[in-house]
């Protein structure tokens, strides 16, 4: 570890920040005789008896007479040592002057040359009475407090000379002297840092308001002087002492370049008489020809207390690296020391011609656990090489221990004492003469004890518990005055300072009270606080006199004290004969507002001297018990009333989150922003009800999105395409399964089914058997449409219309379907009569049509045939009055009886009696039969096709073919006109050709999506429906994706009234009316309706993502396209919106956990600072510099160039400069030169510092582990104390200040360290 480097950075600090210190205080009561021997006058003068305790005079009662009882014009004086260099001075006193006749006369103080303060007394000066007695009937007094420039040092005399009466005796006491100190290098300056310096040391060179002392030198305290001071360390790169908290140098030697005759307690083995040579322009102990195998050890005695020893040195190889190690030994612990070609080579410097091997140097450290009292330290070399070869030597050795912390008896580190010396108390690792009132003494150890007794605490204020402090102490505490009649504020009192007290504490008027305020402008939230408050009320108080503690300006305040009998059972301070009052106010407070402001109001009932009764503020502590997290208020630890922005309120558990998602054991919880009307709050996630006994989100009965209770008769909005009902039950056609918010669809023709192939009701006029939805008997599926068509009247049961039957009705006479006849038609000897029975023909028939007699068939058993439709005997046969048929005579095809010429008809085609062929009948020759001709003939001749006329309804050419719209019914002369809509037919029901347009073969019906008007022209159906009938709208089945009997649109889509699918709403809609932004009717969950712009936008501070959800903005913005920083559209409060869509803060604005707060630029604002948010603390700074500890700052290797005013980077042989000319420290393999201020290459110094150089990157980390906990206990209160109120840390305890002086640097605990 490079120590150098560490104290280096304590050095920078120190510089940074003004440091008071004090340097000299005298006669606070009681003070003994022995007080007064360094003054030149030693009269005392006292108001009442001197005390005498084992023979010492105690001057216990009002003051200390430097002239008292002497002739007038006399001067007294003593010398008040050790002014360090400082810029300003404040000196505190009471003075006083006994009797009356002293009109005209005046008081001339003087500190050195310099005329502190003058005072000539007339009658309307404000003076104070005191100490009255018969010889003495009268008594004057007035306190003083001096501030001014000033800049002498060293050893001053403090004169005071009396130009009075001499019936008056002049008398001082409650002296205190505090200086504000210059950077180490000046001799005098103008302020607390390094380029404030108005003149330097001597031996210094002068640069600008910087000084450096020259090579060789170091500064401190004003002075370059040759070594350090013990408890300093050098510095040589920075040419000064560096004051350490710990670190106390008890040897440290061989720096020089000669020391030849400085060799004191070593013991070396084997004993020699000449102990040091000459390498290069240094000195060794050792070196060529003296040291090979040698051993040198020294014992270190009176140590202070400490936890670590260090011995170091730089140690040199003559003449090769391999051929010793050394080994460093402290008290019994070693550590061997060996060297390589990679450690640095000097060149043959010494060692005489022979040596051609060069000069290896290396500066190494040994550190070990320590804490006795004495140490021994040793260096012995080890041969590794025979025979021994090249010699070794060392130089800047030392001996340090790293000490406990002030008035430590043992510790662990610099921080952490572990047991105190005699008279003092362990608190937080320090060391303290008494304990604070927060605290609980027990034993030797002070014991915080109200923490433990608040939920959440934190300590807001803890001050004026240690001894010794002043003005600017009591500034940087933050406290406020007003009604003091006195420029002092404090003094002393028991032993210590207080606030007030006797001769400052009154305002000395009647009905004016005399206020000590502090005021606390921003607190975290909280709901209560214990204020504890230590009070003095000194001398003779009347009935009346008090003292209240009000809070936030209350015109009720918490308490009014006077002084009683029972609080003033002795004299405290003040006046001897007087008891003095004494109370402790510690009280817990209820108190939530986000600010609060204290004070102690001190009222007299007569207009009397603060002399005569004054009053005291000792301690002063306040905790506050802040709210749980994220809360804004709160009524109790547990209990949130509001929340701070980016937290959500979950009002039935009184407490704030940041996050709802994430609250266990609370569950199914989300976050819901802000709007105007409601505050930011935990709801329950789309799916869950609020339970208020639980205070949870208990899951909603799945057939629901939105419920109040568990049960599906709680949902306020069903899940998926539920309806709306009471039970949010599925639509036609879809059926639930339990758990599954998703209705699923029913399989076949169900209407409403409980699973997917079991129905519970049918569509159209389909029946349910078994589970399953069926065509009715004598129906048919067409497998379109929601109705079954009626089969024929003769099936009884068919798979399409007509012929088509799969089963007869049964006893119907039918013949059963059989594959190429599934007609059912009659059995033979029956006729259909339109019925389902077939009816019984007539005997003669063997089959019939329409009636019993209607034949279509005879029965030939009995001879009967078929002529005209009617069953009429076979040719050559006639029926006899028996009805038999009986054979005609011959060619008689039908007779009226046996005999000749009975004939009615013929044989074949012959008619009339004698059988001969009729009009349109042929016959062939030599034939008897006639032929008849084809149906459609009227005459024909060789054959019954070759027509010779044919009927007038047919055209005439040899086949009597039919005309367009005629068909030829086999049989039928006539032709037969085609039915509407055919335009050529071959029969009744089979077209070729149809009229109009959209009909289809072979029965001309319309095609699919188009219905029959009855005129030529099929017209189309409306987009939605697939099918249709009697109108365009009267939909048998719907276009695919619409639902339901009227084939509307499911939800998230709409019917442009021209397609057949439906078009998708646009995504934030639920219903629209079309597919644009600003054509929705209801939104999707999550998703606002604007009945202005017909749009469902995201809710504010929201944007739509790629999935189609409301998704939160950056915290940035108020709204946004994106989630981004860069996407941003408006800004959040005190935000500007830049074209790349991002929003910082306005100007005089700062970002904190991520609200915009405003922050201001102070007129004492630090240099460099873009941003600061409170006095002296920067949080942002002008671009090149960085921020360190609130303060703008050049980084390392750069410095601050006065012609840009930005950090400019340093001469690359500079590891730190002042300037582009002027390096401060150098970096590796370069020495500082100090008449050119430069570094510049030069192997024979370089390696001593190369080491600390290359880990003092390393120790910049260290910089807030060590250098900042020094001063944070050393002085730097004010920022400290608002630090602490900006960020809320845990509260630090005030460091005690010592009984030498108060100072608040290092150079104090060092002192009373050594």
């Amino acid at each position: 570890m490079n120590w150098f480097t560490f104290l280096l950075l304590f050095t920078a600090l120190k510089q940074v920040f003004s440091v008071w210190q004090l340097v000299y205080k005298d006669f606070q009561d009681p003070f003994e005789s022995y007080n007064i021997l360094y003054w030149n006058k030693q009269n005392v003068r006292a108001c009442g008896p001197i005390l005498t305790q084992n023979g010492i005079d105690i001057f216990a009662t009002n003051s200390f007479g430097v002239l008292g009882n002497s002739a007038a014009g006399q001067t007294t004086n003593r010398i008040v040592p050790q002014f360090p260099p400082h810029f300003q001075l404040e000196v505190d006193m009471d003075i006083m002057v006994l009797g009356t006749a002293w009109v005209g006369d005046n008081i001339n103080i003087q500190l050195g040359p310099d005329t502190l303060f003058y005072f000539q007394y007339y009658a309307s000066s404000n003076i104070n009475n005191f100490c009255p007695s018969a010889a003495n009937p009268a008594g004057n007094a007035f306190l003083q407090t001096v501030y001014k420039s000033h800049s002498l040092q060293g050893d001053l005399s403090l004169i005071i000379n009396d130009y009075y009466n001499p019936a008056h005796d002049l008398s001082v006491k409650n002296i205190f002297i505090y200086v504000n100190t210059c950077d180490y290098t000046c001799n005098t300056c103008n302020g607390d840092s390094n380029t404030s310096c108005v003149i330097c040391p001597v031996g210094a060179l002068q640069s600008g308001s910087s000084c450096q002392c020259n090579a060789n030198l170091l500064a401190y305290n004003g002075v370059c002087r040759t070594t350090c001071p013990a408890g300093n360390l050098a510095n040589p790169s920075q040419r000064l002492c560096i004051q350490t908290p710990s670190q106390l140098i008890m040897y440290n030697n061989f720096l020089a370049n000669t020391f030849q005759n400085i060799i004191v307690d070593w013991t070396f083995t084997p004993t020699l008489t000449n102990f040091v040579s000459n390498c290069g322009t240094q000195s060794l102990v050792g070196g060529y020809q003296i040291f090979q195998l040698q051993s040198m050890s020294k014992t270190v005695s009176n140590l202070p207390s400490h936890f670590n020893a260090r011995l170091g040195a730089l140690i040199v190889f003559i003449g090769g690296y391999s051929n010793y190690n050394i080994v460093m030994t402290i008290d019994g612990s070693s550590q061997t020391i060996t060297f390589s070609a990679t450690d640095t080579n000097l060149g043959n410097i010494c060692g005489g011609p022979s040596n051609t091997s060069g000069v290896y140097s290396k500066y190494v450290e040994f550190v070990v656990p320590h804490t006795a009292s004495t140490v021994t330290v040793s260096f012995n070399s080890n041969a590794l090489t025979s025979p021994v070869q090249g010699y070794w030597g060392i130089r800047e050795v030392f001996v340090d221990v790293q000490g406990c912390y002030l008035n430590c008896q043992s510790c662990l580190n610099t921080q952490t004492c572990t047991a105190c010396n005699t008279g003092y108390f362990l608190l937080n690792n320090q060391c303290y003469s008494r304990c604070p009132l927060f605290t609980n003494q027990q034993g030797t150890t002070c014991v915080e004890q109200y923490l433990s007794q608040f939920n959440n605490g934190l300590y807001i204020l803890q001050s004026l518990w240690w001894q010794n402090y002043g003005h600017n102490d009591i500034n940087n505490w933050g406290y406020t005055f007003s009604g003091f009649y006195s420029t002092r504020k404090y003094n002393f009192c028991s032993g210590r300072n207080i606030i007030g007290g006797w001769g400052v504490g009154s305002s000395q008027v009647a009905g004016t009270p005399l206020i000590i305020e502090r005021n606390f402008p921003t607190l975290n939230p909280h709901w209560r606080l214990r204020l504890i408050a230590e009070l003095f009320l000194i001398d003779n108080w009347s009935p009346a006199d008090n003292v209240q503690i009000i809070i936030d300006n209350s015109p009720t305040p918490l308490t009014t004290i006077q002084q009683t009998v029972s609080n003033a059972p002795n004299n405290i301070c003040g006046n001897y004969s007087q008891n003095d009052g004494y109370v402790v106010y510690n009280q817990v407070i209820p108190h939530s507002i986000p600010s609060l402001d204290v004070q102690f109001q001190y009222t007299i009932t007569n207009s009397v001297p603060s002399t005569t009764a004054s009053f005291g503020l000792g301690e002063v502590d306040v905790i506050i018990d802040q709210c749980p997290t994220g809360c804004l208020t709160c009524n109790s630890a547990t209990a949130c009333q509001s929340c701070l922005p980016g937290y959500y309120f979950l009002q039935d558990a009184q407490a704030c989150y940041a996050d709802c998602t994430n609250i266990p054991p609370r569950s199914n919880f989300i976050n819901q922003p802000a709007t105007p009307t409601n505050v930011a709050s935990c709801v329950c996630a789309p799916g869950y009800y609020y339970s208020q006994p639980a205070i949870d989100c208990k899951a909603c009965s799945y057939q629901c999105t939105q419920c109040t209770g568990p049960n599906v008769s709680n949902c306020t909005v069903c899940a998926s395409i539920r309806q709306q009902t009471a039970v949010c039950s599925c639509p036609n056609n879809y059926f639930d399964v339990a758990g599954n918010p998703i209705c699923q669809p029913c399989a076949g023709d169900c209407l409403q089914c409980s699973s997917q192939n079991v129905c519970i009701t049918c569509i159209g006029n389909k029946q349910l058997v078994g589970g399953i939805c069926v065509c009715p008997p004598q129906t048919y599926n067409k497998g379109v449409g929601i109705f079954c068509p009626n089969c024929a009247n003769y099936c009884q049961s068919c798979s399409g219309p007509g012929q088509n039957c799969t089963s007869c009705p049964p006893k119907s006479n039918r013949v059963a379907p059989t594959p190429g006849n599934t007609g059912c038609p009659c059995q033979p000897g029956y006729y259909d009569n339109g019925t389902a029975i077939c009816q019984q023909c007539n005997p003669q028939c063997a089959t019939c049509s329409g009636t019993p007699s209607n034949c279509l068939t005879c029965n030939a058993s009995n001879f009967f045939t078929m002529v005209n439709s009617q069953c009429v005997c076979m040719t050559g046969y006639y029926i006899d009055y028996n009805g038999v048929c009986q054979p005609c005579q011959q060619y008689c095809a039908v007779c009226s009886g046996p005999g000749p010429n009975g004939c009615s008809q013929c044989l074949g085609t012959r008619t009339g009696t004698n059988c001969v062929c009729g009009a349109n009948q042929y016959t062939l020759p030599n034939d008897v039969s006639c032929y008849n001709c084809n149906y459609y003939c009227l005459g024909c001749t060789i054959q019954a096709s070759n027509c010779i006329a044919c009927d007038p309804s047919r055209l005439q050419n040899p086949t009597c073919s039919c005309p367009n719209g005629y068909y030829d019914q086999n049989g039928v002369t006539q032709c037969q006109q085609c039915q509407f809509p055919c335009s050529n037919c071959t029969s009744q029901t089979n077209c070729s050709t149809c009229v109009g347009a959209f009909r289809t073969l072979p029965t001309c019906a319309c095609q699919p999506g188009y219905y029959d008007t009855g005129d030529a022209n099929c017209q189309q159906c409306a987009p939605k429906c697939a099918t249709c009938s009697t109108s365009s709208v009267q939909c048998l089945t719907c276009a695919p994706g619409r639902i339901n009997s009227n084939c509307s649109c499911p939800p998230g889509y709409w019917d442009n009234g021209q397609n057949p699918e439906c078009l998708k709403c646009y995504v934030s809609c639920k219903t629209c009316s079309g597919g644009a932004i600003n054509q929705c009717q209801t939104c999707r969950t999550g998703f606002i309706y604007d009945p202005i712009t017909s749009m469902c936008n995201c809710p504010t501070g929201q944007y739509m993502d790629s999935n189609g959800y409301c998704t939160a903005c950056h915290y940035s913005c108020s709204s946004c396209l994106n989630g981004s920083l860069q996407g941003c559209v408006s800004c959040s409060a005190n935000r500007n919106l830049t074209s790349q869509g991002t929003c910082p803060c306005i100007t005089n604005y700062s970002e904190i956990n991520q609200v915009c707060i405003q922050t201001y630029f102070p007129l004492n604002a630090p240099a460099n600072c873009k941003v600061c948010v409170v006095n002296n603390i920067c949080q942002e700074c002008n671009d090149s510099f960085e921020l360190d500890v609130g303060l703008c700052v050049c980084p390392r290797g750069t410095y601050l160039s006065t012609a840009t005013n930005k950090c400019v980077q340093c001469p690359n042989q500079c590891k730190t400069c002042a300037s582009n000319t002027e390096c401060i420290d150098c970096n590796d393999g370069f020495y500082y030169n100090s008449q050119k201020l430069m570094c510049q290459q030069d192997i024979t110094i370089s390696s001593s510092y190369d080491v600390e150089m290359i880990i003092i990157a390393v120790l910049f980390g260290l910089f807030f582990a060590v250098a900042i906990p020094y001063y944070y206990n050393r002085g730097i209160r004010k920022i400290q104390e608002e630090y602490k109120q900006l960020h809320q840390n845990t509260s630090r305890f005030d460091q005690e200040k010592q009984s030498k002086g108060n100072r608040r640097d290092s150079s104090l605990v060092l002192q009373n360290i050594n």
